[in-house]
């Protein structure tokens, strides 16, 4: 190989480099925006046992990988369960692309439970994130006591957790 062509390839790997780490540094921003969000918008919320709300959507961030996932992760109840709009988080400068996947994610009434979860299925990121949100909402542990509709629920969840598992590849 010339020299040309040596420094071509290195100033192009050069390029792409400082462009990854430049995008790197913008995503772990707008993760860190997306958690002041939801640690806004859940202020005063609890769970059923009483502990503050906030600490589920971050055990859900805690359990996926990528900073795209995490920010999703952090943010997948805001608009179901707050005040916060989809175009809010647009103005707030989340990325247009994982809000559309938090759209995915934020189930609408008159959508059947199943079809809900089989368009998650479509989407890799929503596919992980629903996996660790079901994760950590079959977590009985945390229950003081489980009722009837406790495990109906459960069993609904596992169902669903299978299923996306199964779809996604994971065991």
């Amino acid at each position: 190989m010339n020299t040309a062509r040596l420094f071509l390839l290195y100033f192009y790997l050069s390029t792409i480099t400082e462009l990854n780490n430049h995008y790197l540094y913008h995503m772990q921003e707008i993760l860190e925006k997306a958690i002041q969000i939801a640690v806004n918008a859940h202020f005063g919320q609890t769970d059923k046992t009483g502990a503050p709300y906030i600490f589920h959507p971050l055990r859900v961030m805690g359990r996926v990988s990528s900073t795209e996932e995490r920010i999703v992760a952090v943010l997948h109840d805001v608009v179901e369960d707050t005040s916060v709009t989809f175009e809010d988080l647009v103005e707030a400068g989340i990325p247009k692309h994982l809000v559309l996947i938090l759209r995915i994610l934020t189930r609408k009434v008159d959508t059947p439970y199943e079809g809900y979860i089989e368009k998650i299925g479509e989407n890799s990121v929503a596919t992980a994130v629903k996996i660790a949100d079901l994760t950590d909402n079959m977590d009985a542990s945390r229950l003081p006591k489980i009722t009837e509709d406790d495990f109906t629920r459960l069993q609904k969840y596992s169902e669903s957790l299978r299923y996306l598992k199964s779809i996604s590849g994971i065991k």
